[in-house]
């Protein structure tokens, strides 16, 4: 009979070997436990690109469904004022008193935050590719 310890110290290139004539013996299997998810999440974290693509969905999905949450986003808070219609960052910021994330890239036609704008689009969009996979699926 083969035991475990002579089975390690074979020769890695030896695939095949002779177990003998006892059913219980033939049916044990000496290959180490093996996890398939393990084994998957080892080879997607060996790539450093893959922690960065990572991170920054987890940043997108922070800006788009917490950010919101925390801060109220009104798209028709400057409409009236048409002082605020069309400015660059650097006017925006200067016209509200400093800088603020609301203001970084600007306002629209309409005296809108863009970067607001953009938040609330992203999550729109973002459920929609959510709720689209999960029918798929």
């Amino acid at each position: 009979m083969t035991t475990l310890e002579e089975l390690k110290n074979k020769d890695p290139d030896e695939l095949f070997y002779f177990v003998g004539n006892d059913i219980a013996e033939s049916e044990k299997i000496v290959a180490p436990r093996y996890s398939y998810w393990k084994s998957v999440f080892r080879v997607f974290f060996r790539k450093k690109i893959n922690i960065v693509i990572l991170t920054l969905l987890a940043l997108i999905l922070f800006v788009s469904f917490v950010m919101p949450a925390v801060w109220k986003f009104n798209a028709f808070e400057n409409v009236q004022n048409a002082s605020m219609f069309n400015k660059s960052p650097s006017q925006a910021m200067e016209m509200t008193g400093g800088f603020s994330l609301k203001w970084m890239l600007g306002s629209g036609n309409h005296g809108e935050s863009i970067f607001y704008g953009i938040v609330a689009s992203s999550q729109v969009s973002l459920l929609l590719a959510i709720i689209c996979a999960a029918i798929n699926m």
